[in-house]
Parts: C-alpha cells; structure tokens; sequence
C-alpha cells in the first residue's frame, strides 16, 4: 500500500454482488496553525509546528517502525492490519455500531496549536481523548506516551469492506482495518450479478444438484453464470473462480513547471499544467474530474473541469499571489471511486536569487600594436587621463545576457556614502562583463576608489541580485632620471636599424623603470598601471650653469638631450602635464651620475692613460675642465665639488616633486615615501684593466679603475642613502655585479665595442645590458611592493 490516496475493492464470499467501492481517502491533516496542504515539500512542512513520532504500536501490543524523521511508522515494511471476523453475514455489525482500534504512540510535540484529527470514508470516527496537544505532550518540545481509542462506526454495512485510517498528527501514518463474513451463503439457482468493475473478486455459487458451472465476465456488463447439466434430473452445483479485473485509481501530477511531480511554485500569471491519469481498465459511465480549493478553505469544488478518460492535461494561471490544491476524482455513475493525492500550486513572487561576482581590471601596459613592445604613454595624453576605467566583473552563475527576455541593470554607488548611479556594463563572454566606471577624461576627479556595485537581472520571471565592493585603482608610475634609468645601452631593437622610445634621450623599454612599471602591472590583477617614461640619457638633476645659455639639466631643468638636437622641459614639469591633476602613486627615480659627469670622468682618464701626462700620477691628479667650461685643478677636486653639490639638488627634486604633484596631500608636500631612488652598481667588478675604444689599446688600468669606483661611485651611493634618508625617500641598493663586470665574459655591462655593435655610437658603453637591467628591476620591485601594499596605508594587499 503507498501513502496517500488508496482504493481496494475486496473478495465477496457469499453471492455475486457488487463490490462496494469504498473511497479510502489519505487524511494527512499535519496538526499546525495553518493548515499545511499534502504536497507541499519535507524542507516546508518541517517549518511549521509538527508532532514527531518516537514510537507507535497498535493493539494488540504490535510494534511499529517509526520512520528517522519521525513522520511516519509501518511494520514490515507496509502498514498493518487490524481484522475482525464474523461467523456469518448476519453476524456483521450493523451501521452504528462502534468497533474500537487502539493505538499506543509515544511523541514529541513541536509548537502545536490546532487539534490533530483522524477519519476515513465510511466510518464515523472521533478519538478518545482527543487527539490535540494535550494529549500527547504537556508542551512543545516534551515527550510523552498517551494511548488513544480510536471509536469507529460504520456508516453501512458491506461485508468485506475495508477502510484505511490516517491520523492527521502523524504524517504518513496509516492503519487498515477491515471487518467481513466468515461463511458463504448457497443458492439453488443459477445466479447473475453485476460483474466488479475492477479489484479481485471471489464468485461462488450454491448445490442443488449436479453439474458443471462457469463464468464468463463481460467488461462494464454482469458476470454470467453459464451451467451444463450431467444428469436427467436437473441437479446443478457452482464451482469458485477468482476474476482479477485490475484496480481502481487516478493519479494527477505536474508536467509544467517539471520541478516536482505534486507541486508547481511560480510567479503570478504563469500557466501550469497538470495531468490526470485514471488506471486502465475503463468502463462506460467512468468519469474524470478535476477539483479545486484554495488552501485553507473546507470544500472543493470551487473550480471542476471534467476530462475524458484514461488521461488529460488541464492548465491553470492565477496572476494573484496565493495556493491551491488540487484533486483528480473518479467517478462511476456518480459515486467517487478513487480520488488521487493532493496536488500544490502555489503562484507567488519568486524568491530573489543571490549572484555573486569577482572583478579584475584589465592590464594597461599591453602591446597594442604588435610591434612585442608594449607603449608606454609619453605624448598621448588620452592614457594617462582616460575617459573611462575598465573592470571586468565576472559573475557566478549568472542568466545568459544573450538570451532573449534575459535583462540586466547595473548600479554602482561610493563605499563612503552617496548616491547610487548607473553603471554603463557590456557584456564580454559568458558571464563576463565590462564595467566602465568614469574615468579623469569625463570629470575633474580621477574617479578611482572604492564602490558599491548592485546587479540586478531577470530571466524567465526569476529574479537575481548581487552587491559587491569593487575597488577602482590605477596605478601611476612616474619614471625619472638618467641613463640608468632610461635604458641606454639595451636600445628596443638593434643596429643597423636602431630604434628607442625617444631617439633624443635614447630612452627604451628595457630599462629597469620599464621592467618594474610591467611587473607592478602583473603583480595585481585588480589593479592597473600607467607608467609616464621621462627618463633621458645625460640627464642631470639640476642644470649647475643655468646662465651659460646652454640647456643643460634635465630632471628639473631645461635640456637638449643625447643628440642636442633640441631642447627638452624639464622631466618634471612634463610629468605633472601629463598626469593632469592625476595622483602620483609611484615615483621611480635614477639621479645624480651625471652631475658628477661620471662619463666623461671615464673617458677624461681614459685619454689622459693613453697620454703621457700621467708619468707616476693617477688620473685623479689631471686637470678637468667641465662640460660648462669650468676649469678644475684636478678631476678629484671636481668631483668633490659636485658631491658637496647632491644634498641641495636632492632637496630641490623633492620640493619639485611637491609643487607639480603635491595638491593633493597633506600641506601640499608630495609624499617622500613614494619616491624610490636607485644607487650606481659597480661596473667594473674585478676588472685589471679596460678597453673602452673598439680598437686599440687598453684605456683604463686598475688603478684608474679604482679612483672612479672609490671616489666617485662610493661616495655617490653615500650621498644618495643619506639624502634620501633624510627626505624619506626610499633608497634601493645596487645588486652586486660580482663576476658580472666589465671585463666578465657573462657580463651585465654593455662594453664600448658592443655598444657599437648595438647602436652605433659608445653612448651605451659603461651601461646595464638587458639582463643588469633586469637584476636592478627586481631590487626595485621589491622595494615598491613591500611599500605600496604594506607601507603606506593602502587598504589591499596584492590581488594575484
């Protein structure tokens, strides 16, 4: 037997009559305060005030199986049986008569407020004591055991019949009980009775005589009873056949939304189809119906659409909010026959779905042009201020944009307060989507920071909503200084088709700048970079003639560059025009060499070695004339001259650095913490002697090596760690060179004859390759990520 709606037309014993069709109706009335209608899911009716079996047993004494949920019992696997016997039909109670079924269960009461109830079709039953709270439990969440009697009287007499009794406070629980005559009555006479439209029926027949006896059953007709006589004498007997004509029952399901077989949910106005199958076989005068009752109400009827047998598909829309249950009927000749279990449509505004979203902002720094360079911003003033920030934002199980009636909105809103405004948002890929978020090209502010962003989208009626904080930051990374920090000696492609960046400052995008300003980019995937390459060759930090006529500065003031062909701003001033107003994030700077004009120190010693001016003296002790046409005693007086000079141009870069990008910190004063000045490696490593020419002989001796190295490097260095110290700079050490010198066959250093080889002038030589630009690039980045992300009360670490 399954739970639910059950119909079993039983065997007769006594004559062909027709089986009564006993309706044996599922009373599954859940004990609540609000009536809770058959169909509605486990997970639901577990929110509403329940009685939960413990355990249950009916008389006499049998145990029964409660189910882990406590919702049900059974034994063996199928509900029990209560049976009473009878010696004869005349012995079978009477319509009124009480008989009395016992049932022992112990539970818990879980928040019950209405009276549990039991009943069947057929019978009259009332419980005793009443089956309602107190009488199981004397409060929510008590266990207690009560023995309940539950008094039946048959509302006619049938024998044989059966009814199965549910009670209404233990879902799934059931017991059938049948009572029926023990003799078969005899007969003298053939005998012709309708036949059982369906179920297992037992016909028998009486003695009078001798003879043989069949049945014949004719669908929707009688049973006929057919004898042949074997004697003169008519003497006749009637032999016991069993007919099984199937069973009697309907089922109805849903087929529209297909979500669960007993139950739609929907929104208001959708359509749902149910379907009603009645079992075969069917006879004339079967009908089908289909009814209806808004939950809570006592009756059906409300709404009845009969259908034509064995099945049909009935479709129902409600566009108010609210639950029905429904029902399939069926009927013969007017009289239920069967009835299926409770169906649920409930139309309701659908529950809104939580989407949940991750973003990344789209790399900035890319080869754009597929030249395997990537372009940094020098002159377009559209990369450094665009209109718009991009992020791709991509969401967890979203609805397909792409389908037809699929609409999303997008709102975006300051995490600090204000106004939510629409977000302009493209679909990309699947559910991938670009956001772009106003950038410093549309309005005065650089419009990065962090927001709120709302989705919202509706697809097929359902409804979908997200909110995330989405940070919006790009990176500005100012890139200043010298030829270190330029690049000269590693030009972006080669002689004899040499090209730069900037052909006046041989400036390229394999300096360590470049490098770090790339790694930054791929170091946060939620943020991006803008990387400002100013640095130039020969650059100097301030110009110590100014008033000679010749442009010779660099970082903060005029300068005609590597090739002098024409003047150049100063770095900073073209910095600060680029950026716009924009914030500075990162300062990367290389600085101080060419005040101490570091190269033609060399190339001075150089040509004083090949001379014969140095007869027992270093190079150190000649006379120097500086490129401004100042004449010095010697080189060493020049340079000390020019180290006396680093402190106060360092200070001068620092309030430079101030007056172009320093309106939007505290007292106008850019902070020091975001400058990051590299020191000088040592080139020269372990080298005994130089050649600098492509040709010749050797240039530099060991100890012309070291007067470079120990008096003009060394203190270089110094001066750079004690001023940016004191300016709260960041200073970077120079990696070690090691055995990567000069005159090392794996050099980092670009030699005068490979710089030649590479760009066709000695312009590269004494500079980082390709791979000492590297080596430099990763102390950098270090220094940067550890203060970006760490140092500076930034709010994330990095996104990788």
């Amino acid at each position: 037997m399954r739970e639910g709606v059950h119909f079993s037309c039983m065997r007769t014993r006594n004559s062909f009559r027709r089986c009564s069709r006993v309706l044996v109706s599922a009373l599954l009335a859940l004990a609540v305060a609000v009536a809770v209608p058959i169909g509605i899911a486990p997970a639901q009716a577990q929110t509403a005030s329940v009685l939960v079996l413990d355990s249950v047993q009916i008389e006499p004494n049998t145990p029964w199986t409660v189910s882990a949920d406590g919702r049900s019992a059974s034994r063996d696997g199928d509900f029990g049986r209560q049976e009473s016997n009878f010696a004869a039909p005349a012995s079978v109670p009477a319509a009124g008569v009480s008989m009395t079924w016992t049932l022992v269960a112990t539970a818990t009461v879980g928040n019950l407020a209405t009276e549990c109830d039991v009943r069947t079709p057929g019978f009259t039953a009332t419980a005793n004591p009443a089956l309602h709270v107190a009488a199981f439990s004397p409060g929510p969440g008590k266990t207690d055991t009560k023995t309940v009697s539950i008094i039946m009287k048959p509302n006619s007499v049938a024998p044989g019949a059966t009814a199965t009794i549910r009670v209404g406070c233990f879902t799934g629980f059931s017991v059938e009980f049948r009572y029926k005559a023990a003799a078969a009555a005899t007969t003298t006479a053939p005998t012709t009775t309708p036949s059982p439209r369906c179920g297992r029926a037992a016909i028998s027949g009486g003695s009078g005589g001798s003879g043989e006896g069949s049945i014949r059953v004719v669908p929707g007709g009688d049973a006929d009873i057919v004898f042949r006589s074997i004697e003169p004498v008519v003497r006749f007997g009637l032999r016991t056949q069993a007919v099984d004509l199937g069973t009697c029952e309907v089922a109805l399901e849903v087929i529209d939304p297909p979500s669960n077989s007993r139950r739609a949910i929907v929104r208001p106005g959708a359509i749902v189809k149910v379907r009603a199958r009645a079992t075969e076989p069917t006879f004339p005068g079967e009908t089908l119906q289909i009814q209806t009752r808004r939950v809570g109400q006592p009756t059906f009827g409300a709404e009845n659409r009969r259908c034509p047998l064995p099945s049909c598909v009935v479709e129902f829309a409600n566009r108010l909010a609210g639950a029905f249950e429904v029902k399939a009927v069926r009927f013969f000749n007017g009289e239920v026959v069967a009835e299926s279990e409770l169906v649920l449509l409930r139309w309701e505004e659908p529950e809104t779905r939580k989407l949940r979203f991750d973003y990344t902002m789209p790399d900035r720094l890319v080869d754009r042009d597929g030249d395997m360079f990537v372009e940094y911003p020098d002159k377009k003033l559209y990369l450094v201020k665009p209109q718009d920030w991009f992020v791709d934002i991509t969401v967890t199980d979203c609805p397909d944009p792409r389908k037809a009636g699929v609409k999303y909105s997008w709102t975006y809103s300051p995490a600090a307060g204000g106004a939510a405004k629409r977000l302009t948002v493209k679909p990309v890929k699947g559910c991938v989507f670009r956001a772009e978020f106003p950038g410093p090209g549309k309005q005065k502010s650089s419009g990065e920071g962090e927001f709120d962003v709302t989705v919202k989208a509706v697809a097929n009626g359902e409804k979908y909503e997200g909110k995330e904080r989405v940070a919006v930051q790009d990176l500005l990374v100012l890139g200043i200084g010298d030829s270190l920090a330029s690049g000269e000696g590693s030009p972006e492609i080669r002689a004899p088709n040499t090209r730069w960046q900037s052909l006046q400052c041989d400036r390229s995008r394999s300096s360590y700048q470049a490098l770090v300003a790339k790694r930054l980019e791929d170091l946060d995937r939620r943020t991006s970079v803008t990387f400002i390459h100013l640095a130039c060759s020969g650059a100097k930090l301030i110009d110590h003639s100014p008033n000679n006529g010749v442009a010779d500065g660099g970082v903060l003031d005029p300068y005609y560059g590597i090739d002098e062909v024409s003047m150049l701003r100063p770095q900073v001033e073209v910095g600060q025009s680029l950026s716009g107003g924009r914030e500075v994030d990162v300062v990367l700077l290389s600085g101080g060499v060419n005040d101490l004009e570091f190269g033609n120190v060399a190339y001075e010693c150089a040509k004083t070695v090949r001379g014969t001016a140095l007869v027992g003296r270093g190079c150190g002790d000649v006379a120097y004339t500086e490129k401004a046409g100042v004449r010095h005693e010697t080189l060493r007086a020049f340079i000390q001259a020019r180290l006396a000079t680093l402190p106060g141009s360092y200070k001068k870069l620092d309030d430079g650095l101030s007056n172009a990008f320093g309106a939007s910190f505290p007292n106008n004063r850019f902070p020091g913490e975001r400058v990051f000045i590299t020191e000088y490696p040592d080139i020269w490593g372990p080298c005994q002697e130089v050649q600098l020419r492509v040709v010749g002989a050797v240039d530099l001796k060991r100890e012309d090596l070291m007067f470079i190295n120990d008096e003009a490097r060394v203190p270089l260095n110094r001066a750079v760690g004690d001023t940016a110290t004191a300016l709260s700079w960041n200073p970077v050490s120079a990696p070690s060179f090691g055995s990567r010198g000069y005159c090392d066959e794996a050099r980092w250093i670009v030699t005068g004859p490979e710089s030649v080889d590479k760009q066709e002038n000695i312009n590269g030589g004494l500079h980082p390759n390709e791979a000492g630009h590297i080596a430099i690039g990763e102390g950098v980045e270090a220094a940067v990520r550890l203060k970006l992300y760490a140092g500076t009360g930034r709010a994330r670490a990095p996104q990788f």
